[in-house]
């Protein structure tokens, strides 16, 4: 009776013919041929996946690597060179705490080399409002080329000051760095500016 099966991957099979003839009675039967032997093609693993995926963060992050193959080996590198089985390799989560590419690839018994799968992050610090300490908030009789002073933040470079006559002319794009309506708009490296 006709049977067939899909055949496993990475499996070794054994295969024969008998020529025989059913028209007649009884069945005039052949002998076997030879048992000749064959390995079916190994299947790639699958590729590396990262949770969470590639995008732009405001802090840092703790990426999983994960693969939907078997018993997988995992290897990785983070300075944007393609990793090899000699790369290192992966046995728990990757901090991120600064920009950075992460590519991956996978081994696994019985199957070849994945491809290479990688994830992209952007670390985007959000640092903290400063505290503004003079002019005092509310304050009157203040000259016109005041002193501005706030408190530090840890790890910024660089202070924005906007002077406006309203709040609705202070931008809020901190990408932009302008403010046509300022009366006063500077960039600065410490957090304190002396109007000239």
């Amino acid at each position: 009776v006709p049977s067939s099966a899909a055949m496993s991957s990475n499996t070794k099979y054994y295969w024969q013919v008998q020529a025989y003839d059913d028209t007649v009675s009884p069945t005039h039967q052949g002998l076997y041929s030879a048992q000749w032997l064959f390995t079916t093609i190994q299947t790639p693993t699958a590729a590396p996946t990262f949770s969470p995926g590639s995008g732009t963060y405001t802090g840092a992050q703790s990426v999983t690597i994960s693969d939907t193959t078997a018993s997988p080996t995992i290897y990785y590198t983070t300075n944007n060179t393609t990793p090899t089985t000699s790369s290192t390799r992966y046995t728990g989560p990757i901090p991120v705490s600064s920009s950075m590419t992460i590519q991956a690839i996978a081994t696994a018994s019985g199957h070849t080399q994945s491809s290479v799968g990688s994830a992209s992050y952007t670390i985007q610090i959000l640092f903290p409002a400063p505290t503004l300490a003079l002019p005092f908030n509310g304050a009157t009789g203040v000259s016109t080329a005041p002193p501005f002073s706030w408190s530090s933040v840890s790890g910024a470079k660089k202070y924005w000051l906007m002077v406006a006559t309203s709040t609705a002319a202070l931008p809020t794009n901190t990408s932009a760095l302008s403010c046509p309506s300022c009366a006063i708009s500077t960039v600065l490296t410490t957090p304190s500016y002396a109007a000239p």
